[in-house]
């Protein structure tokens, strides 16, 4: 998904939120080979290479149409399930009921 295609969803949600961006593109490419529109929104300050925006506290967030929340999550745990020395999940997974995309 690019940002463009954003504009024609309706809801997008945050099933997942990284610590580092190669956790991000681990989760993306994951969600895209299950067939699930994928976005990554970093919260980098991309004028100051690797600064975090204020409060913010993780890289970025992987964000999906809200008709595939549920589905994205059963694909990310299932990964996590079947990599556990590469687990990805930690305090990064986002539940059902955390906040949609801003």
């Amino acid at each position: 998904m690019n940002a463009g295609d954003c504009e024609h969803v309706e809801e997008l949600v945050v099933v997942y939120r990284a610590q580092e961006e190669y956790i991000a593109e681990i989760i993306r490419g994951i969600l895209e080979d299950a067939g699930i529109p994928v976005l990554v929104k970093s919260h980098m300050v991309t004028m100051y290479d690797g600064i975090l925006k204020p409060d913010v506290g993780y890289w970025g967030d992987v964000l999906v149409p809200s008709k595939f929340a549920e589905r994205s999550r059963i694909v990310i745990a299932a990964y996590n399930e079947n990599n556990i020395d590469d687990n990805v999940s930690g305090d990064n997974e986002m539940s059902q009921n955390d906040s949609k995309a801003e």
